[in-house]
C-alpha cells in the first residue's frame, strides 16, 4: 500500500504521472511475457495431438469460463489454461448459445 502527501495541485499531477508509468510499464511486461508463452505454446504444439478443453466452475459466488489445451512433451503431460473469463450469469447452456461470441472475444 502506497500512501502519499498532497499539498498542492502540482503534487497531485506528479503522483498521477508516476502511478501512470507504473502501469504503462505494467501493461508492457504482462503484454510481453503473454508473448513468450504464446511462442513457447505454440512452439510445443507444433505437429502434435492436443485436447481442447472448455469447463465452467463458480467459487465463492463468481463463475468462471476456462479453455485448457493439453499435451504431451518428453512423457509428461501439459496442461496449460489459455483463456478465463469471468461469467455473469449462471453457467447454463442457454447462456452459452446466445453469448458464445461474446465471450469467445473476452477470452481471445
Amino acid at each position: 500500500m502506497l500512501y502519499f502527501i498532497i499539498n498542492t495541485h502540482h503534487d497531485l499531477i506528479l503522483i498521477f504521472d508516476i502511478l501512470l508509468s507504473c502501469f504503462k510499464s505494467t501493461r508492457k511486461y504482462v503484454y510481453e511475457e503473454s508473448m513468450m508463452f504464446k511462442k513457447l505454446i505454440s512452439s510445443e504444439i507444433h505437429n502434435k495431438l492436443i485436447s481442447l478443453k472448455v469447463d465452467a466452475v463458480t467459487r465463492m459466488n463468481r463463475s468462471f469460463l476456462g479453455i485448457n489445451l493439453q499435451y504431451i512433451v518428453d512423457d509428461f503431460i501439459k496442461l496449460r489454461t489459455i483463456g478465463l473469463v469471468e461469467l455473469t450469469e449462471s453457467h447454463t447452456g442457454y447462456y452459452y448459445l446466445y453469448n458464445k461470441k461474446t465471450l469467445y472475444y473476452k477470452i481471445f
